[in-house]
């Protein structure tokens, strides 16, 4: 039987995808063996993995849109800050 692959995107923006060999599909997510140099296995919930490069990709890419939304936000809310003292 073939091994069949996953593609974590947990931890795009900090490790990169990770390509990993998938052993078992469960109701919630899947269990897969962790490539050398990573210890063991891993749980993958819905959302965190995909079934190709290409689908992964695009996660990767939706989820650095979304965190760069996120720090223009906090940049906005930071520049816009006043500076209060306490006890004056």
């Amino acid at each position: 039987m073939a091994t069949v692959f996953i593609y974590v995107t947990k931890y795009a923006l900090t490790q990169g995808i990770v390509k990993c060999a998938k052993l078992q599909t469960e109701s919630f997510g899947v269990t897969a063996e962790w490539p050398d140099g990573y210890n063991g296995r891993g749980y993958f919930s819905r959302g965190s993995y995909a079934l190709s490069m290409e689908e992964a990709l695009q996660m990767a890419e939706a989820m650095r849109a979304k965190k760069l939304a996120s720090l223009r936000k906090q940049i906005t809310k930071l520049e816009g800050l006043k500076i209060k003292v306490k006890g004056e």
